[in-house]
């Protein structure tokens, strides 16, 4: 077999500069005669198998499967297309998002369209376990089936922390809200790439208005100045990566009502 990039020359050598020009340019899925996709035509291999590597193949970091997702894959797991309860990542989400505050909830309400067609698949399988009656909503007592073995009171806690209208009651959009702050927050490409769409004119930055365009005009400037005035630990108006991260990370429990998503339109 090769390296996943070499570059050989005429004398049987390796070049270093053709290496390097090889890694520049990156993977290149092209079919060759006698393949599939990839693979030689005469290995047989499963759909979950091609998806795997597909999904470890991808040159840009921040849509490549991350080490725990790579781990947590259906094909690798063992777990495709099994009666498994609950998926253990998406156990993980929910757990993980329970604290969000509010100037990251606003955020990923308009970044869960972002969600591929795979992943929004898997969430509403999972989703559809967790709501028994079939209602279209998880309310507390189906979700500490979720967390059976998990004291009541924090199990109320956790749903406290999802349910970010109030209604007490777990929406879909909740749900996936949850899962997309994982994802996002477990790779700096990703956190770094969410920032970029909100710097509208690339300074590196974030200022009053593009904070307001990504939220949609949601809140009102009254309380938009409020939450940026939080955010913004230097004070010179702008919000930079660092105070960005900052914010992200900062554990709240205040509820808030959210609107209508900007990108439904």
């Amino acid at each position: 077999g090769y390296p996943p990039f070499h570059g050989q020359t005429r004398g049987g050598g390796e070049s270093d500069e053709r290496i390097k020009r090889a890694i520049e340019r990156g993977f290149q899925p092209v079919v060759k005669s006698g393949y599939g996709a990839w693979f030689p035509k005469a290995i047989k291999r499963t759909t979950g198998a091609r998806d795997f590597i597909a999904k470890l193949l991808v040159k840009d970091p921040a849509k490549r499967l991350t080490a725990e997702e790579a781990l947590h894959h259906p094909w690798l797991s063992g777990k495709e297309a099994s009666a498994e309860k609950f998926d253990p990542l998406v156990v993980k989400s929910i757990k993980d998002f329970a604290s969000a505050n509010k100037f990251k909830n606003l955020i990923l309400e308009n970044l869960v369209h972002t969600l591929d067609d795979t992943e929004v698949k898997k969430l509403r399988e999972q989703f559809k376990k967790m709501d028994s009656d079939g209602n279209g909503e998880v309310e507390i007592k189906e979700l500490e089936k979720v967390f059976e073995g998990i004291d009541s009171e924090k199990v109320k806690e956790i749903m406290s922390g999802l349910d970010t209208d109030g209604d007490g009651k777990l929406s879909i959009e909740e749900f996936s809200m949850a899962f997309l702050n994982r994802k996002i927050s477990s790779q700096q490409e990703r956190m770094w790439q969410v920032f970029q769409s909100i710097d509208l004119n690339g300074d590196g930055m974030l200022d009053k208005e593009e904070v307001s365009k990504a939220l949609c005009g949601k809140l009102s400037q009254k309380e938009l100045t409020t939450l940026l005035d939080d955010i913004d630990a230097d004070g010179n108006g702008k919000i930079s990566y660092d105070e960005f991260l900052e914010a992200w990370h900062k554990k709240e429990s205040k509820k808030y009502s959210l609107s209508e998503d900007c990108n439904s339109n």
